[in-house]
């Protein structure tokens, strides 16, 4: 007898799904963002953002969690309505801190799932994009801490940190402009002017790291407020529990 439980065996019968399906759909929602993202203002796209977030985050997901779960794409493809299955049972093993399996969008870069996270067209269930989600925030996280750590060495004996501003703007610069809406306008200016002065000097270490944090505080969530701790990388826009796309948060 198989000691997986109905979720892992949901996730583990998608191994076979076929990527072409998603490929196509992916091409699809590209074709969609561009049109949206060049009819669409700056403000107007950040608004957009957290409305779409709204279908999969907080209160809003979970005042319909069932319906969410019962939710099929309108297809007879196998391959869809399988990956649906996959991406509920994944998204509700996540939200109990279960991440040991794969999501079905596991494999694909920061782009292609901010083409899934923000399409509402119907392509992908409300789970999908919640899934999607998920990795978008572990590959975020990740280069997080990649950065803090990088962060530290450059400052080691030099008060300065030019190239962890120069740093945080390329992965700004690389956003999708679905994405770059919901920084503040200046945003890109501000860490310009960062560089331009070498990065800033503090007077303390703790000075120094609250700086870095409240810059990467401003990469996802711009419009969150809550401040930084110190020491470490807990704080509430580097914890586990944060969506990605300026990345929101993923409550169960």
């Amino acid at each position: 007898m198989s000691d997986s439980t109905p979720a892992q065996s949901a996730i583990a019968s998608t191994d076979t799904v076929k990527v072409s399906t998603l490929s196509r759909q992916l091409s699809d929602s590209a074709a969609r963002a561009e049109v949206r993202d060049k009819n669409t203002s700056r403000g107007e796209l950040g608004d957009m953002a957290r409305k779409l977030k709204d279908d999969f985050l907080g209160d809003s997901y979970n005042a319909q969690r069932v319906r969410h779960d019962a939710e099929k794409p309108e297809t007879d493809d196998p391959d869809l309505l399988a990956r649906a299955r996959h991406a509920t049972a994944y998204v509700n093993l996540a939200s109990t801190g279960d991440r040991s399996t794969k999501s079905p969008f596991a494999d694909l870069t920061t782009e292609q799932l901010a083409l899934i996270i923000y399409d509402d067209s119907g392509s992908y269930t409300v789970n999908e994009r919640r899934a999607a989600a998920y990795d978008a925030n572990d590959i975020e996280q990740k280069w997080r801490v990649e950065v803090i750590a990088q962060s530290r060495q450059e400052s080691e004996g030099n008060v300065n940190t030019p190239k962890f501003y120069a740093e945080v703007l390329s992965h700004y610069k690389s956003l999708p402009p679905i994405e770059q809406a919901q920084y503040p306008g200046d945003y890109e200016t501000r860490l310009l002017v960062r560089i331009s002065e070498g990065g800033g000097v503090q007077n303390t270490e703790d000075d120094r790291l609250l700086t870095l944090f409240e810059v990467l505080a401003n990469i996802q969530l711009p419009e969150k407020e809550s401040g930084p701790t110190v020491p470490g990388l807990r704080m509430n826009s580097l914890s586990p529990d944060v969506s990605p796309t300026p990345a929101a948060v993923l409550r169960s």
